[in-house]
């Protein structure tokens, strides 16, 4: 479903992350809501005010971003033992959006694994190693300053070094839809 009559004003960043009800979505939401100037944000629900935000919609939020915080499922290895990556991460891949995940410890280096390039050095991504949730949230956070402070021809430098990432993955990306269709398309004939 997309409503076409919304807009956005330009932002930096994007931060959807409505319903969670984790301390680290707390984290960014009370994050965002203070940096009102550099956000897009959903996290009315997750900071307990209910109505404050009309609903973010995509993919006019993400168009109107320049970088996502993607808010992943099981940042903490308290439900599933491994690396989760979802839809969000994927979201960005397909609408060829630069992202920082704040997500399991080796989010970003699963999602190389996969044969996706991730953004570093033009975004420190060091945070990615960091094993303790809550020092992984200072290392995002402390990038989020960094990038702040850029300059709008710093913006357009970093977002034109991006592209190249971002053309791989969507080819990877489709690729790997294929690749998937074929095997399952594969499957009707067992």
């Amino acid at each position: 479903w997309l409503k076409t009559d919304l807009s956005y004003p330009h932002k930096r960043f994007l931060l959807l992350n409505n319903h969670m009800d984790y301390p680290t979505a707390k984290i960014f939401a009370k994050y965002a809501s203070e940096n009102t100037d550099s956000f897009i944000d959903s996290s009315s629900d997750v900071l307990g005010v209910l109505n404050k935000k009309a609903e973010v919609r995509l993919p006019q939020a993400l168009y109107s971003t320049d970088v996502n915080v993607v808010m992943e499922a099981y940042v903490d290895y308290n439900v599933v033992n491994y690396t989760f990556i979802t839809e969000k991460t994927y979201r960005n891949i397909n609408y060829k959006k630069p992202f920082i995940i704040m997500g399991n410890r080796y989010s970003l280096a699963v999602i190389r694994s996969l044969g996706y390039k991730s953004f570093h050095p033009i975004i420190d991504e060091s945070y990615d190693s960091i094993k303790h949730t809550k020092d992984r949230c200072k290392a995002i956070i402390k990038e989020l300053e960094r990038l702040k402070t850029m300059s709008d021809a710093e913006w357009d430098s970093l977002l034109h070094r991006c592209k190249p990432i971002l053309e791989h993955n969507y080819n990877n990306l489709l690729s790997r839809v294929k690749q998937t269709k074929v095997w399952l398309e594969g499957l009707k004939n067992l």
